[in-house]
């Protein structure tokens, strides 16, 4: 195995990683707080309207649901926990190595070292003790070895089970977010971190991964799994202190931005005097209208109180105005064959073929399978009455000042996007709670 780092190199790249994970947590912390207090108002800061940030924003995984509360856990603030454990463990472990330094020299490079080399000093004062316990088991040699080198080896095997628990995690992350076909930025610089901590940390060891894997569970109940679990209770319950009482605030000063969007003729679902009234925007080259389109129909499938109707806005500059590149390039012929759809009174069947967006042969073969009258469909997408309906759909979308898809209102106010299930059902409850009460009858 080769030389491990030294335990200045260690600390001071630990520091640096866990100090930029922490920066980039706290942005993506506001970020999704700036969103979730003005979804209509918020630009997209320094992530963009269109820089991945959806992901962290308003995905299923954005956040933790805290009933009752009305203000969600984001995941970043996790984030930000995990990176003030880290930075503790880290100044920790600084102080165990000098320690162990301090008491044998030699001990300085790593912390098996540490404890190698303290059991040396210890074998000097007792030999029996010593030889007795590393025949019984290796770990047993940590016991004699004394408290500070023991410390350090709990610690550096403690950072090193989080580092692997942090990877897991991005992976899981990065995957869905490539499967949404969309990538974080800011995610993307806590992936690469947890790969330099995961390096760090295996590399600070000076002993082979198994052995250190198999004595994490050990470091998990030492003093400084205690200490670490207790960091980051701190750190969520401060942060999310924090982090609530800034939306609510800002909720509360934040102007709604609403829109009057004309929906008459427009595909829908639910009771036409429904009291919420949910229009989403969408494009069905996009990956998370899919997912607002599958939550809606979700809520549509299990209330009474909900309508949704469903508007144009493919971002192909074929039929966009607002579109100044190429983007999604066939955006506006699904558009067409979606609206073509409607007209045979199909659309809602037609959409989750049209969200897959085979080519168009194949769409109209699926259509037809399922009993839409093909060859009335390909006369249809010729139709100019169907472009002008595109372009009313573009217009209004246009006029609502929407910068992106999906753009779903609720009774008129701008509430996001692919926001998650729970979080659309709070401000249905919450619409509700809103409107005027009729006036009770005088006797």
């Amino acid at each position: 195995m080769s030389r491990p780092l030294s335990p200045k190199a260690t600390t001071l790249l630990l520091l640096v990683l866990s100090l930029i994970g922490l920066a980039d947590s706290l942005y993506l912390t506001y970020d999704h707080g700036a969103f979730h207090a003005d979804p209509g108002g918020y630009g997209g800061g320094l992530c963009g309207a269109d820089g991945g940030c959806a992901v962290s924003r308003s995905s299923v995984f954005s956040e933790i649901p805290l009933p009752g509360l009305h203000v969600g856990l984001p995941t970043s603030v996790l984030g930000l926990g995990f990176y003030v454990v880290f930075i503790v463990l880290t100044i920790l472990r600084a102080r165990a190595a000098a320690t162990a330094a301090a008491l044998s020299p030699s001990a300085a490079v790593s912390p098996s070292a540490a404890v190698a080399a303290a059991a040396v000093a210890a074998a000097a004062v007792s030999p029996s003790a010593a030889v007795a316990a590393a025949a019984v088991s290796p770990s047993a040699a940590v016991a004699v070895a004394g408290p500070a080198p023991t410390r350090l080896a709990n610690i550096a095997r403690l950072q090193l089970g989080l580092s692997v628990l942090a990877n897991l995690y991005s992976a899981f992350l990065l995957s869905y977010s490539l499967a949404q076909g969309s990538l974080c930025n800011f995610c993307v610089v806590l992936y690469v971190v947890n790969i330099g901590l995961l390096i760090v940390t295996w590399r600070s060891l000076g002993e082979s991964l198994a052995t250190a894997t198999k004595a994490v569970g050990k470091a998990i109940f030492s003093r400084a799994g205690a200490v670490s679990a207790l960091v980051m209770v701190l750190a969520l319950v401060s942060g999310y202190v924090v982090y609530r009482g800034r939306v609510l605030a800002a909720r509360e000063s934040a102007p709604v931005m609403t829109a009057v969007l004309d929906t008459t003729g427009r595909p829908h679902k639910g009771p036409d005097d429904a009291p919420v009234h949910i229009v989403e925007l969408a494009d069905f080259e996009c990956p998370h209208c899919r997912i607002a389109f599958e939550t809606l129909e979700e809520i549509l499938a299990e209330r009474k109180d909900v309508r949704v109707s469903f508007m144009h806005f493919p971002l192909d500059q074929a039929c966009n105005p607002m579109i100044d590149r190429p983007f999604h390039a066939r955006a506006c012929e699904l558009a067409t064959i979606g609206e073509c759809a409607h007209l045979q009174g199909r659309f809602f069947d037609a959409a989750p073929i049209l969200f897959d967006a085979p080519p168009t042969p194949e769409i109209l073969t699926k259509l037809a399978a399922i009993g839409l009258d093909a060859r009335a469909l390909a006369a249809c997408m010729q139709d100019g009455k169907v472009a002008a309906q595109l372009q009313r759909d573009i217009k209004s979308g246009i006029a609502a000042k929407i910068e992106g898809t999906p753009a779903v209102f609720l009774n008129g106010a701008m509430v996001g996007g692919a926001l998650p299930k729970d979080k659309l059902i709070e401000l249905i409850e919450l619409a509700k709670k809103a409107m005027p009460k009729a006036a009770t009858p005088q006797p």
